[in-house]
């Protein structure tokens, strides 16, 4: 491994990096995004730490590439900028990389092989909140006025006929039976299928919306 010194770093970042003795880590103690990166201003531009640091200490930074801060190499923390934890890669494996790292979903289900889905866009999804079990979706959602149902978040549209649901206030109805305005007789909500939700009434007709 090569031995980077802070020491060789222009003085003005050199005492703005502590090390952290658990890790090794160099810790920019200076500004930092949301995202928790350090950053810089180098001329007119703010750009990130670690990349500043790794073209002065180690080498430029291919076109393109992104530095990952490597997890199996002891990288715990974003604010670091030791070249050796950082590695330049496509931005398609850094993200890879970083979803190695997510082990459960917002809702807490643990991201195993039988639930865990891969988009064709790439990265990955939790089966059960998919399916409707994560907290704050309702099992099913179902159309009083059409009968048809559901699996999905609150304040989505009926999948068959567009009604809007109860969430979904001041959504123009995609209903042709619907002249303008909410619909007030399509409403979709968390109850048994086939049930009418407590108001609703029966979908108008074309002759009624003329």
């Amino acid at each position: 491994m090569t031995a980077y010194r802070i020491e060789d770093l222009p003085q003005r970042m050199a005492q703005r990096i502590a090390v952290n003795p658990e890790t090794g880590c160099w810790e920019w103690q200076g500004a930092r995004n949301r995202y928790g990166y350090g950053q810089v201003r180098q001329g007119r531009k703010i750009r990130s730490v670690h990349r500043v640091v790794y073209e002065l200490l180690a080498r430029p930074i291919p076109d393109g590439l992104h530095l990952d801060h490597v997890h199996t190499w002891g990288c715990r923390s974003r604010a670091c900028c030791w070249p050796a934890h950082l590695e330049p890669v496509t931005n398609a494996e850094n993200r890879r990389r970083a979803g190695l790292l997510v082990t459960h979903c917002p809702a807490n289900h643990e991201y195993t092989e039988a639930n865990t889905y891969t988009p064709p866009g790439g990265g990955k999804q939790c089966r059960a909140c998919r399916n409707g079990e994560r907290p704050g979706w309702t099992t099913v959602l179902v159309c009083p006025a059409c009968g048809h149902s559901r699996t999905g978040p609150r304040g989505r549209f009926c999948g068959s006929c567009r009604c809007v649901s109860v969430n979904t206030h001041g959504k123009r109805c995609g209903n042709p039976a619907v002249a303008s305005g909410r619909c007030d007789y399509h409403v979709a909500g968390p109850t048994e299928v086939g049930a009418l939700l407590p108001g609703a009434k029966p979908p108008l007709t074309r002759d009624d919306a003329a």
